[in-house]
């Protein structure tokens, strides 16, 4: 039975954590720069991630370079596009490379030509340093992926920096692919967790909004009814028996018993503001027109009350508008709410029924709301 390598070990493990943040990834990273300086000479690991900046072109950014030397020196980002790096360089390829010069024992900082001795890639660009005095001798670059629905993603590469000659071999580059398998893993894993963390910033923000907006009254399980004095008492009987009967535990504030005539009181605004729900009936019979107007004080209580659902920002309005067929139209903006049209025998009598299970449904799907 043959024994794991400790490369396979570090991926098994990867795939059992959950989530990952920024001090664990450091403390994993850690093991694995022990790990590739111990068993390939390894002085460098630098991985970098493909991304797209504001303007739409590729670019690598580099990902948890912290523990380079305070000498060194390293471009954040990478321009894949126009750049003579070798790291866009596999980029744009898409394979590993195993880099050294032609000559063995040169550096790569020194050398004008390069051997890849991986995918045997040609016209291999000039190594860049990530130190003056970089004594780098043999780079591997490797690309990692990500799957995704059944579809593999470029992500990103792996350049692991030695100062040794590292000979390929088949062990070696299969270790080297695992453990940057690893690393891809890893990063997904953290992904998840910065998707996570924003979703969670998301939410609060908007909470925050909800609550700069929240007026210092506390709605309570209750609901504002305004009609008209002259209306329709069919309609409004209606209306508060469903209430009582159906919907008990809401408390009812019907303001035909609060108005003053020709004033807008404190009170009002008050009732308004503290109801989580509220129903206008809008409508009254007018002799002068023969024909159903819409009442005036309504219309006005009707406004502030879609002022006070918009300021609270509801994802749905929780009024109900009440109107007899072939009212007039709104004079403001009501769009995207549903009015319940009385319905009426052709003498004139309230279809009390058909009335009743119209209210109620659209009750019960405004409280779900």
């Amino acid at each position: 039975m043959r024994t794991m390598t400790f490369a396979e070990e570090l991926l098994q493990f990867a795939k059992t954590v959950d989530i990952l943040n920024e001090q664990l990834f450091k403390n994993i990273k850690e093991i694995i720069n022990d790990y590739a300086a111990k068993r390939w000479g390894v002085k460098y690991l630098k991985i970098m991630s493909l991304k797209f900046d504001s303007d739409g072109n590729r670019i690598l950014r580099k990902f948890f370079l912290e523990e380079y030397n305070e000498d060194s020196s390293f471009d954040d980002i990478v321009f894949v596009e126009n750049s003579d790096g070798q790291m866009a360089y596999v980029i744009k390829h898409k394979k590993p490379v195993w880099i050294h010069s032609v000559e063995k024992r040169q550096r790569l900082l020194d050398a004008k030509e390069y051997v890849d001795s991986w995918s045997d890639l040609k016209d291999i660009p000039q190594y860049k340093s990530i130190a003056e005095n970089s004594n780098i001798k043999t780079s591997i670059i490797i690309p990692f992926y990500e799957v995704e629905k059944g579809k593999q993603s470029l992500r990103g590469v792996a350049n692991y920096e030695m100062s040794n000659i590292l000979t390929f071999s088949k062990a070696d580059k299969d270790e080297l692919l695992t453990l940057t398998d690893t690393i891809s893993e890893l990063l997904t894993l953290y992904s998840v967790r910065e998707r996570q963390e924003s979703n969670t910033n998301f939410a609060i923000t908007k909470l925050k909004s909800k609550l700069k907006n929240f007026t210092h009254f506390q709605r309570e399980n209750q609901i504002f009814i305004a009609s008209p004095s002259n209306g329709k008492k069919d309609v409004k009987n209606v209306i508060l028996t469903l209430l009582e009967n159906a919907f008990p535990n809401i408390q009812v504030v019907d303001w035909e018993n609060n108005r003053q005539t020709g004033m807008i009181s404190k009170k009002l605004f008050e009732d308004i503001n503290s109801s989580r729900y509220g129903i206008c009936y809008f409508s009254e019979w007018s002799e002068e027109q023969n024909e159903y107007t819409d009442n005036i004080n309504v219309m006005f209580e009707a406004g502030l009350m879609h002022s006070k659902f918009t300021t609270f920002n509801d994802d749905s309005p929780l009024w109900i508008p009440i109107r007899e067929k072939n009212a007039p139209d709104f004079p403001f903006d009501v769009q995207g709410l549903n009015t319940i049209v009385i319905p009426r025998e052709e003498d004139g009598r309230l279809k009390i029924k058909a009335f009743q299970e119209l209210l109620n449904e659209f009750l019960v799907t405004m409280m779900k709301s």
